[in-house]
């Protein structure tokens, strides 16, 4: 079982005011200036437990220096060092990372198999001692998980002893808070170890590889990732795949362009388990969830040449058909005559650098031309994952997003994702950065079961209208009588456009007109895999009930209707 990393904080806080007079110590005016701000800053002095002082330390050549900057206060220690080196080897000694704490801890996920965000994290929390020097009695320790806007707190009482040889293993539960998003899972999740009067803090961070669950589908979805070069795609395939897959390691798979000038050549479809067969294969790797997420995680990610001026032979309409096929070359971007669903694309994401999307407008109409081909031709909402927006400070980030904003990217606001991929000197994963991913994928699943949803409902559609007629009757059968109800009515074929919010989140969908409450409600708990009792509601917050066709409680002209999804 593989244990979650976790840390122990430490709560002492000394502050150190440094001034150096070595460079100017003529200089009257600067080393009063240095006076009042130190001053100013021991007014403030924090009282709190925590909080054990403050070193002022100066590095001088000059003992006038002594004089001018006194200490000031009866909790300041007064230190002067000749030269900067000196002054380092002290910030070392006083700044130890080594806490001392007389109990360990080891914390770990209890569950054996991959589960979604959303449901309750059952996690093992481990109390041990590596020698004889301390041993507690029951009751003597207190683990406590603080609460967050993602789970709620849990507080247990070590009930036996614990010494070097008896441990003490905690079965505590996540539970997840009603009015958590799953875009909101926890960077950290902190915690406190109280041993007799003594507190201790400190946190953990989630592996989440676990909550594959949310990215588990009925069907295989075939996510495409576009960009221009440069602009960091393969990336952020690299950042996709990492998320399953275990801290602290980080694995690459995908090329970028930045390594010895690479540059992708063809359209190659790379399924999730095929890549962890890869990685499995090295003898030092080992991958938790290895088996489950094979059998569960039906991803294919696909990788192409970045999108260029020339590129204008990719048809997203013949894509999402399934016309280009695995390892389609970059000079032979032709579509197959022969489609094949395993090779439909059903979600687009659109990588793009910031600095450059804001700078060059001609790289901004490329990829606004791009976005709207995908939902003019295929009617699929792009994604769009803006990358190097590291490189801005503060306020020219907000300016670089209020000009994207303003662009006319046709993106949805909620699908759009600032993320900060992995970098080729970087060893170790950043939770942060997974999350980042986390989220950007969850988009991407949701954009593909939509499209596979949207995709059987045009189907069917299609299938019914063979029994309507040019005059949109439907045709009477062999023996003359109608295929139809008895009142032959005119069967419509103009769908309703329903939007169904689900989790903050809003679902464009065509139904036919004749589909009713009971069906809406199959539908929506088939797409968004619900489990639990649930309601639909309407704008007005009125329940939908009944067994009766949708178009007797639609009456709007542009047969529009949006529900809310409200969990019982």
């Amino acid at each position: 079982m593989e244990n979650l990393q976790s840390e122990i904080i430490s709560k002492k806080r000394l502050y150190i005011i440094l001034i150096d007079t070595s460079a100017s110590s003529e200089n009257q005016e600067e080393l009063n200036k240095s006076k009042a701000a130190a001053t100013e800053f021991i007014k403030n002095e924090p009282n709190d437990s925590d909080y054990i002082g403050i070193n002022f330390c100066c590095i001088t050549t000059k003992n006038e220096a002594l004089v001018t900057l006194a200490p000031l206060s009866t909790n300041i220690s007064f230190h002067v060092y000749e030269n900067s080196s000196k002054l380092t080897e002290y910030i070392k000694e006083i700044t130890k990372n080594k806490i001392e704490i007389p109990v360990l801890h080891k914390i770990s996920v209890a569950n054996q198999t991959i589960q979604t965000s959303k449901d309750d994290l059952s996690i093992s929390f481990k109390i041990f001692l590596n020698s004889n020097e301390h041993a507690f009695k029951e009751n003597e320790i207190e683990i406590e998980i603080l609460p967050n806007d993602y789970y709620y707190g849990q507080k247990v009482i070590v009930p036996n002893k614990v010494d070097c040889n008896t441990p003490y293993i905690a079965h505590l539960v996540l539970r997840v808070a009603n009015n958590s998003s799953k875009y909101d899972l926890p960077s950290k999740i902190y915690f406190k170890i109280k041993v007799k009067e003594q507190v201790f803090d400190g946190f953990f961070t989630l592996d989440l590889v676990w909550f594959a669950g949310d990215f588990e589908t009925f069907k295989p979805i075939n996510i495409w990732v576009e960009g221009l070069m440069g602009n960091g795609k393969s990336s952020v395939l690299n950042m996709l795949l990492n998320l399953f897959t275990s801290k602290p390691q980080i694995y690459n798979y995908f090329i970028s362009s930045n390594f010895q000038n690479h540059v992708t050549k063809k359209i190659t479809f790379n399924k999730i388990a095929n890549i962890l067969d890869v990685f499995k294969a090295r003898a030092s790797t080992w991958l938790p969830l290895y088996d489950t997420i094979k059998d569960k995680i039906k991803i294919t990610l696909v990788d192409k040449p970045g999108i260029t001026n020339t590129d204008a032979n990719i048809n997203y309409l013949l894509a999402s058909k399934g016309a280009y096929h695995n390892n389609t070359l970059k000079d032979q971007m032709v579509a197959s005559t022969e489609e094949k669903k395993e090779y439909e694309c059903h979600a687009v994401i659109f990588v793009v650098s910031l600095a450059e999307i804001v700078a060059n407008k001609t790289e901004m109409e490329l990829i606004k031309k791009k976005t709207e081909e995908v939902i003019d031709k295929v009617n699929i909402q792009p994604i769009l994952a803006v990358t190097f927006s590291d490189n801005f400070n503060e306020t020219e980030l907000e300016a670089a997003k209020r000009q994207l904003s303003q662009s006319g990217l046709n993106v949805a606001k909620e699908n759009i994702f600032f993320v900060h991929p992995y970098i080729n000197n970087e060893t170790k994963r950043n939770i942060e950065k997974d999350i980042e991913a986390f989220k950007l994928l969850t988009c991407a699943v949701d954009v593909c079961i939509q499209t596979q949803f949207q995709k059987e409902m045009d189907s069917s559609d299609t299938k019914k209208s063979h029994l309507v007629g040019e005059d949109n009757k439907v045709p009477p059968t062999l023996n003359g009588a109608s295929a139809s109800s008895p009142s032959n009515e005119p069967v419509t074929k103009k769908p309703f456009i329903i939007t169904i919010t689900h989790e903050g989140k809003d679902f464009k969908l065509k139904i036919p007109q004749k589909y009713t409450v009971s069906d809406l409600y199959g539908m929506a708990k088939k797409k968004f895999s619900i489990k639990e009792d649930f309601s639909l509601n309407d704008e007005d917050e009125v329940e939908l009930v009944g067994d009766f066709p949708l178009d007797e409680v639609i009456f709007e002209e542009e047969s529009r209707f949006t529900v809310y999804i409200k969990n019982d």
